[in-house]
């Protein structure tokens, strides 16, 4: 997470295009606030759909397991 925020400061310093956007979400007030938004929602679902296993999550199941091992074991 750090090197994707690192690089995306040094695409805002070196590459113009970007300097132009950012500038200009930056100074559209609320229209800038809700492009961010939906992107940085998007970014978040994307994240969540690269990171979740496919065959699901339950942290429940996953310290009940470790607390009480002796219901866990297959026999």
């Amino acid at each position: 997470m750090l090197l994707g925020l690192v690089g995306i400061i040094i695409i805002m310093i070196t590459d113009n295009f970007v300097k132009r956007f950012a500038r200009s979400v930056y100074q559209s007030g609320w229209l800038g606030m809700l492009v961010l938004g939906i992107l940085l929602l998007i970014w978040q679902i994307f994240f969540i759909v690269a990171t979740h296993p496919a065959i699901g999550f339950d942290v429940n199941m996953l310290h009940q397991a470790w607390i009480n091992r002796k219901y866990f074991i297959m026999s």
